[in-house]
């Protein structure tokens, strides 16, 4: 562990177990964006259903919904700024993006950003989360949760790539039908060609014969004439 880092976990050591003390700008605007949605959302929902959506929401993310306001803000911050956001963030918003968490996993919206934020708060603020009444049974809740979300989202992606492995076999497939006829049009048409030559060799040949018979013809006939005059 670096002189400059600290542990984020008790009792752990390594990269998973350490805070970075300092921190970027775009780190830093990360965890303002994070901060703002969260307070969007929570404003949103004490308002009550009733509520008219915040402009941020509708004017620059474009929807209504305030979970979906925060997906779409989490979504738009890089993986790495994310990651080091989620570190930095304090416990109060941990517990409230933890509640935003188990909302996406619940509408099973983007399964593999929130799984990959949950294991992250929760590994990074373990202690905290233990110690706190409020985070108990949202822990429980979403360890129930999380599996089965986990285990669906796996099935998509072997159904997928189940589909994916059935039009490439198709599209080989395709491929060697298309080149088959290509190469049988090839020898259709050098057949052909072949046909279409022999056709003019023996054309010429009977011209040559015609005009072989027609000379002799000719010097036949000369011959009778002048013989003729000759007697």
């Amino acid at each position: 562990m670096l002189a400059t880092q600290r542990p984020a976990v008790a009792g752990e050591d390594g990269a998973q177990a350490v805070r970075p003390s300092t921190t970027t700008q775009e780190t830093e605007r990360a965890v303002d964006s994070i901060r703002e949605a969260l307070e969007i959302y929570r404003e949103q929902l004490e308002a009550g259903s009733s509520a008219t959506p915040h402009q941020l929401m509708t004017y620059v993310y474009n929807t209504a919904d305030p979970l979906k306001f925060v997906l779409e803000v989490l979504r738009k911050i890089k993986s790495s700024e994310l990651e080091e956001a989620v570190i930095m963030l304090p416990l109060d918003n941990i517990l409230e993006l933890m509640v935003v968490i188990k909302g996406l996993l619940e509408n099973n919206w983007d399964i593999e950003l929130a799984s990959r934020i949950l294991v992250l708060a929760v590994r990074i603020n373990l202690p905290q989360l233990l110690s706190s009444p409020k985070a108990a049974p949202l822990v429980r809740s979403m360890a129930k949760l999380l599996p089965k979300r986990i285990k669906e989202f796996k099935d998509m992606i072997g159904f997928n790539a189940a589909g994916l492995r059935h039009m490439k076999d198709r599209i080989e497939e395709r491929s060697e039908t298309q080149m088959f006829a290509e190469a049988l049009e090839n020898v259709q048409t050098s057949r052909r060609r072949e046909r279409r030559k022999i056709g003019q060799s023996k054309g010429l040949f009977l011209l040559f014969k015609c005009m072989q018979n027609f000379q002799c013809k000719s010097e036949l006939l000369e011959h009778r004439v002048k013989k003729l005059i000759n007697t």
